[in-house]
């Protein structure tokens, strides 16, 4: 050792190699302070050493001063010492006295306030022992520890505190491992969200928003003049396009097979078409900032929600003339379209990266735009895409696709029909490809707004096809496949997508059906959407994964839940214009009134639907619109159901059946108002129901 020092107190005492240089910063009764340089490295820090009082108003002193050194911190520091003589909460200490609150308190609020960190330890929890070991007497507790702030874990990443056996005194040594010597991290800029809350803060960002004008305008000129000239090319290539809409001028380049797109409709109409192209307004842009949770992480430029929300008097102009400037075909620059990977651990003991979940944090920025085409283009949605998908589309519901695939293979097992086939696709993931016509050199990140919108029109999901096992069928359903793959860009991935037939079906015609497909034969139950998908009789093994992975099925009362979802069911049927409430009519209803109809035979799921019918109906009111609700069997008029609230001795005219039946020139028929209903219930229709007469219309349920 070349050097040692000692405190003023003389309680404290640092032992100084020789290749250490030092300095004095601050010493006083409790603590030494030193500006450390290590020679062969030129590392430099400052340490702490501490021997603290006993008493709660002496040890004021002791955080006053790590409090003032903390104020211009900025070279690694660490503080530590054999004697806090304070915990930081009742869990650190065995025996003697409950601890008094407030003792713990000013301990973590200048430890806080000073941004050090405890850096942990290895070995026995407690570092202070009383010296007792009579039960009652023996009192434990961690009163040493050791502090370091962030530039010090940058720059000693691997630190390691071990507690020593005690050895001729009640407190236990500590050793500190700094681990192998690294560069110091240069942490990036982030945007704390409290700076909010000063009343200095819009000043200073004025301030910065004059500053960067003026930078901008000497070392760029007339940028938006640059923007004005843009916005002309762009129209004028926009004429060129006008004047000859080709495929070729559309679609450069490209020598795919697109003889399949004369089958395809037009779903987008020439006015919805400018509105999703036309500039976005100042308004929307603001409403999309607003719109995105302020609160979540921020991406590489360090700038979170709550700043463009706070400043967006000062920044809105700025936000919309980029966004602007993207609409116009300007490319989006790199410092936006960075993200930071982050690793988020799926289990609590980390053992490999598939113990780890990659997540990207994007600038919000990129998130305002994405919103911005996300909310035009959500409008939309419904209209361009199938009804027979029903899954990830708002307003649909993804428990008839599995209802109705359940129903169509349980009766493949029927005999008497011709064999029948079950394709299940599955397409390769679309944002490596090509997404429509639109050649992807980038991918679009989850937890982006605009993610669940391209998922669903780039039919990045599995894919089912029923069909007739005949050769001639199958070979034309193959040869419209490649014809999509050839002009979508997508392809369907061969090695995951199955065939699946009767276990009964021949051998001949089962390998027929793999030599056509090119694809393997899948068995029975598979998954569809989650759930198994059977035509045997079921068996709890099915849904062994499901109970898995929702830690078992005893957690809430299933009566319930198996109740509420088939009243449900039962709403969506009645209510619903969908490829499964019209399959689901045409196979148990057809011209018969649903409310009246008596179950006979049919599937589990019709019978539990019809025990789930009365609760459904009691509270549905129809208002009329087109006049298509059945007069007696269903309410209409807020009395209830008429067959059921009409006096049994008043006779009931069953020729007329629907609302509309009453109606003459769009206004009701009083003759038959006063033949067929009690004056009552006549006067309530009078009175309270109106009649829109849109044709074409259904009544719409409430």
């Amino acid at each position: 050792m070349e050097t040692a020092l000692t405190n003023i107190s003389g309680k404290i005492w640092v032992f100084i190699d020789a290749v250490v240089q030092w300095e004095i910063l601050l010493d006083t009764n409790q603590q030494i302070s030193l500006k450390l340089k290590y020679s062969a490295t030129g590392i430099k820090m400052i340490a702490t050493f501490v021997y603290a009082k006993c008493s709660p108003v002496e040890r004021r002193e002791l955080w006053d001063n790590i409090y003032s050194l903390a104020n211009d911190m900025s070279l690694p520091w660490l503080v530590g010492g054999g004697g806090f003589n304070v915990i930081l909460s009742e869990e650190k200490k065995i025996g003697g006295f409950p601890v008094d609150p407030s003792e713990c308190d000013d301990f973590a609020f200048y430890v806080n306030s000073s941004e050090l960190f405890d850096m942990g330890f290895k070995g026995s929890p407690y570092t202070w022992w009383n010296g007792r070991a009579a039960e009652g007497d023996c009192i434990l507790k961690r009163l040493d520890r050791i502090l370091v702030n962030i530039p010090f874990q940058n720059s000693f990443p691997n630190i390691e505190v071990e507690h020593l056996t005690k050895i001729g005194s009640d407190h236990s040594p500590m050793v500190l491992f700094c681990g192998e010597e690294v560069v110091p991290i240069s942490k990036p800029f982030r945007f704390l969200n409290f700076w909010t809350q000063y009343e200095s803060f819009q000043e200073e960002m004025r301030n910065v928003k004059k500053a960067l004008s003026k930078w901008s305008k000497d070392t760029y000129d007339d940028i938006f003049k640059e923007l004005e000239v843009r916005e002309e090319v762009v129209k004028i290539k926009e004429g060129l396009f006008e004047e000859d809409p080709s495929i070729i001028n559309r679609i450069e380049g490209n020598q795919s097979n697109l003889d399949i797109l004369q089958y395809l409709p037009s779903l987008v109409t020439s006015d919805q078409n400018k509105e999703l192209c036309k500039h976005p307004s100042i308004e929307k842009v603001k409403q999309a900032v607003y719109g995105l949770n302020g609160d979540s992480a921020g991406g590489p430029d360090g700038f979170s929600g709550i700043f463009y929300q706070k400043c967006w008097d000062t920044v809105g102009n700025d936000v919309h003339e980029l966004v602007m400037a993207l609409f116009v075909g300007a490319y989006l620059p790199k410092s936006i379209t960075h993200t930071n990977l982050v690793l988020i651990r799926k289990k609590v003991e980390v053992e490999t990266f598939a113990d780890m979940r990659p997540i990207s944090l994007s600038n919000f920025i990129n998130k305002v735009i994405s919103r911005v085409m996300h909310d035009r283009l959500e409008g939309l949605l419904p209209t361009l895409i199938s009804y027979n998908q029903s899954d990830f589309v708002k307003g649909r519901s993804i428990f008839e696709n599995i209802l109705l695939t359940q129903k169509i293979v349980s009766d493949i097992r029927i005999g008497g029909k011709p064999a029948t086939v079950v394709l299940k696709l599955d397409m390769a993931k679309t944002y490596d490809r090509s997404i429509g016509f639109f050649k992807s050199s980038r991918g679009v990140k989850q937890g982006d707004p605009l993610s669940p919108a391209l998922f669903i029109l780039a039919a990045e999901m599995t894919l089912l096809f029923f069909a007739s096992a005949e050769s001639e069928s199958l070979q034309r359903i193959m040869r419209i496949l490649r014809s999509y793959e050839e002009a979508s860009g997508q392809m369907i991935n061969r090695e995951k997508s199955r065939y699946y037939m009767h276990d009964k079906v021949s051998f001949n015609l089962i390998q027929e059906v793999g030599n056509i497909t090119t694809f393997s034969r899948g068995q029975f139950p598979f998954k569809y959407l989650g759930c198994p998908i059977f035509y045997a009789r079921r068996k709890k093994i099915f849904y062994a994964d499901m109970i898995k992975k929702e830690g078992g099925l005893g957690f809430r009362s299933l009566f319930d839940v198996s109740g509420a979802l088939f009243a449900k069911l039962w709403w969506r049927f009645r209510t619903a214009n969908t490829l499964w409430s019209n399959y689901m009519w045409n196979k148990y209803c057809k011209k018969s009134i649903p409310t009246v109809i008596q179950w006979k035979s049919g599937s589990h799921v019709w019978k539990t639907m019809l025990e789930a019918r009365e609760m459904v109906e009691q509270e549905t009111w129809w208002q009329t619109k087109g006049g298509t609700t059945n007069i007696w069997h269903e309410c209409w008029t807020k009395l209830g159901v008429l067959y059921h609230t009409v006096l049994a001795d008043f006779p009931i005219n069953e020729h007329i059946e629907e609302v509309a039946d009453l109606i003459v020139d769009g206004e009701w028929n009083d003759q038959l108002l006063q033949q067929n209903f009690p004056e009552d219930i006549a006067e309530q229709i009078r009175r309270e129901i109106q009649f829109e007469e849109l044709e074409g219309n259904w009544d719409k349920p409430w």
